[in-house]
């Protein structure tokens, strides 16, 4: 067997399996009644050797046809009934599992996805959770069940003569090395195949994001290529799994089919010397070879407990991300009055990349401030640590005098308005886009003044379906400036205290963006506003200006105020008044 790819991964503990598991909350009601339809199904399973022997033994009475009959039809509808309730449960399991890991998801702190790739852990959701839940539904179903089926089966053989137990339970320890051994290489095997899915799919779903960057530098071929060599390292990792199949499934049939010839020699030998009755011998070859099959299941089972516990290795590892829940335990109210926003010797770090350092300053409550610097300076990171996306590693922010973090995190975070670097938007409708968090039912007609300010109006009107227009995944569908738009429209109609603004007009030209520029500070001159920007121009028309260059503090004041006082503003304002003239 080839040597598998690295696994990115450590081998996942059964602690957090079970961890994974009791937060997929599995649906043990379904569960319970599943398993009880299965165990009266194996006690069926254990009379029908019994009546059919006594056919085949010359028994014609009406009672042995009526009840060979009525077992017969009773275990085809009992088993029907059970392969229901199990199919049920396995699909509640499924849903729970993978609604419970999408939740998990969405409550994990943002530093977790620092160093993970959001798009490689869907298939944690849509593939590796899904096989998990459904075989330990399954499981939990048919364990209990088919073990009082071995022993009940095994005690019947038993009473014929012990030899014929003998030849059955020998082979069992020898069953159970192998699928030991063999489960060591399934969990390796299993766990390369998810990893490799998860690369897949992570890959696949940036190039479909960036196909224009694809098409533009005409590097189909070249893409072409990676993805072939991504495919094949997961093709590879199945055929080691098919492979790995077929040695234990030969292996297995040649120690079934040992095993069956050994009981058919002695049972044989036991008619001839007349230990036990023709009767008793199809009722022993009736049972033994389903005994057989159902002692190799159990074996299966623990495969499969080792394939279940490779699969949740990506839901193992998002249930252990440091989640934002102990935050949403705050309790101290957010101040009704005085909301200035205060960063008090602010220091973060991206890991060891630091990004700001002994920050100080404050944002006047119902006031324009503006962040400036240059790339790398912290100013995005500043608005991001006011959303509390993460926490400060020294210092504290505060609003009202009150430490953020002691506050409820939803609460909190419907103070804010905030219009990203790059926006995006979600497939939908133009309407669904336009609502989406806001939260609050809203007229057609607020709709459309909101998008007037923003100048997406026009669009919005020549379409045949208005509102109702559909919106391609990711906004494809429409130029970065609609989608630039379509925001600024939505936290228009959100309506929060505070604004934040992360370069809110890059995607639009000089004459939209002034516009833009305009409507933000008109039609919210009474709220809080604090928008980091390059153009330095508009910095003439807000109240306050933070200066901040390599993640430390500059400058503070008024525009007149830093030309006046900061070298560095007034460089960068030179700088950019150079540019727009050339």
């Amino acid at each position: 067997m080839k040597k598998l790819r690295k696994n990115h991964s450590p081998e996942v503990s059964w602690k957090s399996v079970f961890h994974v598991l009791r937060r997929s909350k599995l649906p043990w009601l379904w569960i319970l009644i599943a398993f009880g339809v299965n165990l009266y199904y194996n006690e069926l399973l254990l009379k029908i050797p019994l009546t059919t022997a006594a056919l085949f033994g010359g028994e014609l009475s009406e009672k042995a046809l009526g009840d060979a009959v009525w077992y017969y039809v009773l275990f085809a509808l009992i088993m029907a009934v059970w392969n229901l309730f199990m199919a049920q449960a396995c699909c509640l399991a499924v849903k729970n599992a993978r609604g419970n890991l999408w939740g998990k998801m969405l409550g994990i702190h943002m530093s977790f996805y620092d160093g993970t790739d959001p798009a490689e852990l869907m298939s944690a959701v849509t593939n590796d959770i899904s096989y998990g839940a459904d075989r330990t539904a399954y499981t939990l179903i048919n364990i209990i069940p088919t073990l009082y089926y071995v022993f009940k089966a095994t005690g019947t053989i038993g009473s014929y003569h012990w030899l014929l137990v003998t030849g059955i339970v020998a082979f069992v320890p020898l069953k159970y090395v192998y699928a030991y051994i063999m489960g060591r290489f399934s969990y390796k095997v299993e766990a390369n195949i998810y990893e490799e899915i998860g690369s897949l799919t992570g890959f696949l779903a940036e190039r479909v994001r960036n196909l224009p960057l694809i098409k533009t530098f005409t590097n189909e071929k070249d893409e072409r290529e990676k993805g072939r060599r991504t495919v094949d390292r997961l093709v590879r990792a199945n055929m080691r799994s098919v492979k790995m199949e077929a040695v234990y499934s030969v292996s297995h049939q040649l120690l079934d089919f040992i095993q069956s010839f050994v009981l058919i020699v002695l049972a044989v030998i036991l008619i001839q010397q007349k230990k036990i009755t023709m009767q008793q011998w199809v009722a022993f070859f009736l049972i033994s070879g389903h005994l057989s099959s159902t002692m190799s299941q159990l074996v299966n089972e623990w495969m499969s407990i080792k394939m279940v516990k490779a699969s949740l290795c990506r839901a193992a590892k998002i249930y252990d991300a440091p989640s934002e829940e102990p935050e949403q335990t705050g309790s101290v109210p957010i101040p009704e009055m005085g909301r200035d926003v205060r960063f008090e010797g602010v220091t973060f770090s991206y890991g060891e990349k630091s990004a700001l350092r002994d920050v100080s300053f404050t944002v006047p409550e119902g006031k324009s401030t503006a962040i400036v610097g240059l790339c790398g300076s912290g100013k995005t990171t500043s608005l991001n640590l006011l959303e509390r996306f993460y926490r400060p590693d020294e210092g504290e922010i505060t609003m009202g005098g009150v430490d953020i973090k002691s506050m409820p995190l939803d609460q909190y975070r419907r103070c804010f308005s905030y219009v990203q670097q790059r926006p995006e938007i979600f497939s939908g409708t133009v309407r669904e886009a336009l609502t989406y968090g806001v939260g609050r039912e809203m007229s057609d007609e607020e709709i459309m003044d909101a998008v007037r300010i923003t100048g997406i109006a026009g669009y919005i009107e020549k379409q045949p379906k208005g509102l109702e227009t559909e919106i391609a995944p990711s906004g494809t569908s429409l130029s970065g400036g609609q989608i630039q738009r379509l925001v600024l429209a939505r936290e228009f109609l959100r309506n929060a205290d505070v604004l934040l603004l992360d370069e809110p007009t890059s995607a639009l030209d000089a004459q939209a963006a002034k516009g833009v520029q305009e409507a933000v500070l008109s039609t919210f001159a009474d709220k809080t506003i604090i928008m980091v920007t390059h153009d330095l121009l508009l910095t003439q028309f807000v109240d306050k200006i933070i200066v901040l260059q390599n993640g430390g503090l500059v400058g503070e004041g008024t525009y007149d105020e830093l030309m006046a006082d900061c070298p560095i503003f007034n460089e960068m304002v030179m700088a950019q008044e150079k540019e727009v003239a050339e």
